[in-house]
């Protein structure tokens, strides 16, 4: 598997007429109780994604009417190398809820927002759902970002994708390490 690409075909999974963002994550900004709460499991990284920005240079924006999100996380000391943290499948369309954080969240999320003074201001909550089809790259597959700025959301090209460097034996969690 040399590629993106490769892997969506391994998978059988059709691109065509499907709007697939891809979005590299970095926990850089979050403070230690949100790291340890995304660190904790997959399911945590799953729904923390849920939560984005509506400042479109943050990337949520850009996640409106898209179909699926293929997220990575970043690989420490790796530059921008990142890893495969999961296909999601967006449920919300271009409708995602403004958030409410004791509506859509967990208590344990919704607790460290609080503790942290977030408003739910400025923030979309979309209903991403993993798709299990992609289960067993998960945490295994490293791709070189290969970007000359820093563009944490772009959309899927099959004319241009992302570059396959590693394919771990077992899977590496958790899935962000930076």
């Amino acid at each position: 598997m040399n590629n993106i690409k490769d892997m969506l075909e391994a998978c059988n999974f059709p691109t065509e007429g499907r709007k697939i963002m891809l979005v590299r994550h970095s926990l850089k900004e979050e403070k230690a109780p949100m790291r340890r709460f995304i660190k904790a499991s997959p399911d945590n990284f799953a729904e923390w994604q849920c939560v984005q920005s509506k400042d479109t240079k943050k990337g949520g924006v850009q996640l409106l009417g898209c179909h699926f999100v293929m997220a990575f996380c970043g690989v420490k000391g790796a530059g921008l190398n990142a890893r495969f943290a999961g296909m999601f499948r967006n449920f919300s369309g271009n409708k995602p809820d403004t958030l409410d954080v004791d509506k859509h969240l967990s208590p344990e999320l919704a607790k460290i927002y609080h503790d942290k003074g977030d408003t739910p201001a400025g923030r979309f909550f979309f209903d991403f759902r993993k798709e299990p089809l992609f289960a067993d790259w998960e945490g295994r597959v490293i791709i070189d970002w290969d970007e000359h700025f820093y563009n944490w959301v772009r959309e899927f090209s099959p004319d241009n994708p992302k570059k396959v460097l590693e394919i771990t034996r077992e899977s590496v969690a958790p899935f962000c390490d930076q």
